[in-house]
């Protein structure tokens, strides 16, 4: 597993070797890393390029994948909806990836 910033978009990928693995890793935290992580994302993507350039894909990032969970580790996001910081925290993040791993 790898963990790398991609500052175009502010966010953490992560690439999982081998990519078999990858899908396992989806179930652990219901989340696909196939989208921006949160909106905030989004409007940093869009500051980061002129009015004539496209956003930046998602696939730039590829292999890596900008999982939620892999934000809620760095601690730079996503919010919650009501505005707060999400409140999963790192230990107990880190504590499922270990299980995760265990099991591989």
């Amino acid at each position: 597993m790898l963990f790398s910033y991609h500052p175009h978009l502010g966010a953490i990928g992560v690439t999982v070797t081998p990519e078999e693995h990858a899908g396992s890793l989806v179930l652990v935290f219901d989340d696909a890393g196939d989208e921006l992580p949160d909106e905030g994302c989004l409007v940093r993507a869009l500051a980061a390029v002129a009015d004539d350039e496209p956003l930046p894909k998602l696939a730039a990032m590829l292999p890596a994948r900008p999982f939620r969970w892999a934000q809620w580790l760095s601690g730079i996001g996503p919010p919650l909806a009501d505005g707060g910081r999400h409140m999963l925290p790192a230990q107990t993040t880190a504590e499922r990836l270990v299980q995760w791993l265990a099991k591989l």
